[in-house]
């Protein structure tokens, strides 16, 4: 199996290589939000394609959560985020076919 950052020439070129950084995290909702319009598809496809579920995706974009009488913040964990910045990435190089 190859890895897009190390094929000569394809891919590799044109996505910038990406750490994780947790010192990075960002868990403002507008941020999110600007991450899942650079990567310009569904949640849908963004969960089939990221391995965060659709339901979690839709709670992100909400920021809350109603469970058993109480309203709880949801908040984009590292992981989650890193995902999605790399998705946003290839995004921005390639477009939103």
């Amino acid at each position: 199996m190859h890895s897009l950052y190390s094929q000569s020439g394809a891919l590799s070129d044109k996505i910038p290589p990406m750490l994780p950084n947790p010192s990075l995290l960002n868990t403002e909702l507008s941020y999110f939000k600007s991450l899942v319009e650079r990567i310009g598809h569904s949640y849908e496809w963004i969960a089939e394609h990221s391995g965060i579920s659709r339901r979690r995706l839709l709670y992100l974009a909400v920021g809350v959560r109603f469970n058993r009488g109480e309203h709880r913040a949801v908040i984009l964990s590292y992981p989650e985020q890193f995902i999605l910045e790399t998705l946003a990435e290839v995004g921005d190089v390639f477009g939103k076919t």
